[in-house]
Protein backbone atom coordinates (compact mmCIF):
# COMPACT_ATOMS: atom_id res chain seq x y z
CA UNK A 1 0.00 0.00 0.00
CA UNK A 2 1.32 3.47 -0.83
CA UNK A 3 0.66 6.38 1.47
CA UNK A 4 0.89 9.76 -0.23
CA UNK A 5 2.00 12.74 1.82
CA UNK A 6 3.78 15.75 0.35
CA UNK A 7 5.52 15.41 -3.04
CA UNK A 8 7.94 12.67 -1.93
CA UNK A 9 6.34 9.26 -1.43
CA UNK A 10 7.30 6.19 0.59
CA UNK A 11 5.22 3.06 0.99
CA UNK A 12 4.06 2.22 4.48
CA UNK A 13 1.35 0.58 6.47
CA UNK A 14 0.96 3.41 8.96
CA UNK A 15 1.81 7.06 9.23
CA UNK A 16 3.34 9.08 12.03
CA UNK A 17 2.01 12.63 11.71
CA UNK A 18 4.32 15.53 12.34
CA UNK A 19 3.56 19.26 12.57
CA UNK A 20 2.09 20.59 9.35
CA UNK A 21 5.06 22.89 8.73
CA UNK A 22 7.40 19.97 8.04
CA UNK A 23 8.38 19.71 4.42
CA UNK A 24 9.21 15.99 4.45
CA UNK A 25 7.15 13.20 5.91
CA UNK A 26 7.82 10.40 8.36
CA UNK A 27 6.41 6.91 8.01
CA UNK A 28 6.54 4.02 10.45
CA UNK A 29 6.32 0.25 10.68
CA UNK A 30 4.79 -1.26 13.83
CA UNK A 31 3.42 2.07 15.06
CA UNK A 32 1.75 0.47 18.06
CA UNK A 33 3.51 0.89 21.40
CA UNK A 34 6.79 -0.97 21.21
CA UNK A 35 9.76 -1.61 23.41
CA UNK A 36 12.42 -0.32 21.02
CA UNK A 37 11.87 2.88 19.03
CA UNK A 38 14.22 3.44 16.11
CA UNK A 39 14.50 6.15 13.48
CA UNK A 40 16.16 5.62 10.10
CA UNK A 41 17.45 8.93 8.74
CA UNK A 42 18.47 9.33 5.14
CA UNK A 43 18.07 11.16 1.90
CA UNK A 44 14.71 10.66 0.19
CA UNK A 45 15.17 7.91 -2.40
CA UNK A 46 14.33 10.41 -5.16
CA UNK A 47 16.63 13.19 -3.96
CA UNK A 48 19.01 14.52 -6.68
CA UNK A 49 22.03 13.28 -4.66
CA UNK A 50 20.80 9.68 -5.04
CA UNK A 51 22.01 8.41 -8.43
CA UNK A 52 19.07 7.99 -10.80
CA UNK A 53 20.01 4.38 -11.53
CA UNK A 54 19.78 3.54 -7.78
CA UNK A 55 16.57 5.37 -6.89
CA UNK A 56 14.21 2.48 -7.62
CA UNK A 57 16.51 -0.01 -5.86
CA UNK A 58 16.59 2.24 -2.77
CA UNK A 59 12.80 2.69 -2.86
CA UNK A 60 12.30 -1.08 -3.00
CA UNK A 61 14.80 -1.62 -0.18
CA UNK A 62 12.99 0.92 2.00
CA UNK A 63 9.68 -0.80 1.33
CA UNK A 64 11.33 -4.11 2.18
CA UNK A 65 12.77 -2.90 5.50
CA UNK A 66 9.35 -1.64 6.57
CA UNK A 67 7.67 -4.93 5.61
CA UNK A 68 10.43 -7.01 7.23
CA UNK A 69 10.31 -4.96 10.43
CA UNK A 70 6.55 -5.33 10.64
CA UNK A 71 6.78 -9.09 10.02
CA UNK A 72 9.96 -10.06 11.90
CA UNK A 73 10.37 -7.45 14.63
CA UNK A 74 7.04 -6.73 16.32
CA UNK A 75 8.95 -5.33 19.31
CA UNK A 76 10.50 -2.62 17.13
CA UNK A 77 8.90 0.65 16.07
CA UNK A 78 10.83 1.90 13.03
CA UNK A 79 10.23 5.42 11.74
CA UNK A 80 11.68 6.67 8.46
CA UNK A 81 12.76 10.30 8.58
CA UNK A 82 14.00 12.05 5.46
CA UNK A 83 16.70 14.66 5.87
CA UNK A 84 18.03 16.87 3.11
CA UNK A 85 21.16 19.03 3.02
CA UNK A 86 19.11 21.96 1.71
CA UNK A 87 17.39 22.39 5.09
CA UNK A 88 18.70 23.84 8.32
CA UNK A 89 19.61 21.28 11.01
CA UNK A 90 17.07 22.90 13.33
CA UNK A 91 14.33 21.51 11.05
CA UNK A 92 15.82 18.00 11.45
CA UNK A 93 16.07 18.44 15.23
CA UNK A 94 12.43 19.57 15.42
CA UNK A 95 11.24 16.56 13.40
CA UNK A 96 13.29 14.19 15.52
CA UNK A 97 11.95 15.73 18.76
CA UNK A 98 8.39 15.42 17.44
CA UNK A 99 8.83 11.65 17.25
CA UNK A 100 9.44 11.45 21.00
CA UNK A 101 11.73 9.00 22.75
CA UNK A 102 14.21 7.33 20.38
CA UNK A 103 16.33 4.30 21.31
CA UNK A 104 18.25 3.97 18.05
CA UNK A 105 19.05 6.62 15.46
CA UNK A 106 20.21 4.91 12.27
CA UNK A 107 21.90 7.07 9.66
CA UNK A 108 21.87 5.66 6.16
CA UNK A 109 24.87 5.04 3.96
CA UNK A 110 23.54 7.38 1.28
CA UNK A 111 24.47 10.21 3.62
CA UNK A 112 27.71 8.70 4.96
CA UNK A 113 28.98 7.32 1.67
CA UNK A 114 29.34 10.55 -0.27
CA UNK A 115 32.37 12.71 0.50
CA UNK A 116 30.51 15.86 -0.54
CA UNK A 117 27.88 15.14 2.14
CA UNK A 118 30.43 14.93 5.01
CA UNK A 119 29.39 18.29 6.54
CA UNK A 120 25.74 17.20 6.29
CA UNK A 121 26.56 13.85 7.93
CA UNK A 122 28.42 15.62 10.74
CA UNK A 123 25.46 17.94 11.23
CA UNK A 124 23.06 15.00 11.48
CA UNK A 125 25.31 13.33 14.06
CA UNK A 126 25.61 16.50 16.13
CA UNK A 127 21.91 17.36 15.86
CA UNK A 128 20.93 13.76 16.58
CA UNK A 129 23.19 13.63 19.64
CA UNK A 130 21.63 16.86 20.92
CA UNK A 131 18.12 15.43 20.65
CA UNK A 132 19.10 11.95 21.91
CA UNK A 133 20.57 13.46 25.07
CA UNK A 134 17.00 13.45 26.40
CA UNK A 135 16.62 9.71 25.57
CA UNK A 136 18.78 7.83 28.10
CA UNK A 137 20.41 4.70 26.68
CA UNK A 138 19.95 5.77 23.07
CA UNK A 139 22.49 4.79 20.42
CA UNK A 140 23.48 6.00 16.96
CA UNK A 141 23.80 3.09 14.52
CA UNK A 142 24.75 2.73 10.87
CA UNK A 143 23.52 0.56 8.04
CA UNK A 144 25.17 0.01 4.67
CA UNK A 145 21.88 -0.13 2.72
CA UNK A 146 18.25 0.17 3.87
CA UNK A 147 17.75 -3.60 3.89
CA UNK A 148 20.29 -4.18 6.69
CA UNK A 149 18.86 -1.50 8.97
CA UNK A 150 17.25 -4.09 11.23
CA UNK A 151 20.62 -5.81 11.78
CA UNK A 152 22.24 -2.45 12.63
CA UNK A 153 19.56 -1.79 15.25
CA UNK A 154 19.76 -5.33 16.63
CA UNK A 155 23.51 -4.94 17.32
CA UNK A 156 22.52 -2.66 20.20
CA UNK A 157 18.93 -3.70 20.82
CA UNK A 158 18.62 -7.50 20.44
CA UNK A 159 15.27 -9.11 19.86
CA UNK A 160 13.55 -10.22 23.06
CA UNK A 161 14.06 -13.84 24.03
CA UNK A 162 11.01 -16.03 23.41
Amino acid sequence: MLTFLKPIVRPSSSLVRLPSHTSVRTLAANASPARTRAVLVGLPYNHPMVPADLQEKVRVAITSVLERTKRDAPDLHLTLLDAVPEEDFKVFEDRLRAIGHVDALAIGFGVRGKAELTPFFEGLINSGATVLASSPGSKIVFNTFPDNTLEAIRRWFPAPKK
